[in-house]
């Protein structure tokens, strides 16, 4: 059964879910809102966040984890170019002797 979360969360939250008993999964955001919402009607489904929430969750954590770093980022970077800018003189000449 599939419920639109605008009904689900008007008048009576239990409604939608007490039409059917056999509810087992409810695939939702995190929103306290809709676990409020789903338990007095479907007691015993197990509550899932769907996948976009998921990744739209981890995108933004993730974001704000690269934001804090950046200034750390920036000198690990000038540090890389500098370890891989070969040093300034004469290139010994290669021998062939190992």
């Amino acid at each position: 059964m599939h419920c639109p979360a605008n009904r689900a969360l008007s008048g009576d939250d239990s409604s939608w879910a007490g039409s059917a008993p056999t509810i087992t999964v409810v695939c939702r955001d995190r929103s306290p809102l809709y676990a409020d919402s789903i338990r007095p009607g479907a007691l015993d489904a197990l509550q899932m966040v769907d996948a976009f929430h998921l990744v739209n969750d981890l995108r933004e954590v993730l974001e704000a984890f690269l934001v804090n770093q950046w200034p750390a980022l920036q000198v690990a970077a000038e540090h890389m170019v500098q370890a891989l800018i070969p040093p300034a003189g004469p290139v010994p000449a290669l021998t062939g002797e190992v």
